[in-house]
């Protein structure tokens, strides 16, 4: 199977946004709690929150360049389907290692590539079509 080079430079772009945003969610939790005393989950969550909004904005200005579309319905879709591909990424996780005894490290990272790539078709297919 061939895959479109469009296609390709949206994958490699992706995932460079992915990069960016594990820096950036990273960056934010350690800040808050080494900096403002802010506790672990609120930290986490607010890291996440970074990360979820800054890869928004770059999925849908640079990697998938869609520059019209209603914004509200694509923020949507785009939450919608985060909490679809990191539902089925943790449930594939624990099906690897509870069931199947996979090493916790390589099924973290099998897991890891299953979100990215769902996430990716879906968010190419369904939020920022066209």
């Amino acid at each position: 199977m061939i895959i479109p080079r469009k296609t390709t430079v949206q994958l490699i772009k992706f995932a460079m946004v992915g990069v960016l945003n594990t820096v950036l969610s990273l960056v934010v939790i350690y800040a808050l709690m080494s900096f403002f005393h802010v506790g672990v989950y609120m930290a986490n969550i607010c890291g996440y929150a970074v990360g979820i909004v800054n890869s928004f904005i770059w999925n849908k200005l640079w990697v998938f360049k869609k520059n019209e579309g209603t914004v509200f319905r694509e923020i949507a879709y785009f939450l919608v389907i985060f909490a679809l591909c990191y539902g089925i990424q943790f449930f594939s996780l624990r099906l690897m290692i509870e069931h199947f005894s996979i090493n916790s490290y390589l099924a973290q990272l099998l897991a890891m590539g299953v979100y990215t790539i769902m996430n990716f078709v879906l968010n190419k297919c369904i939020t920022f079509r066209g």
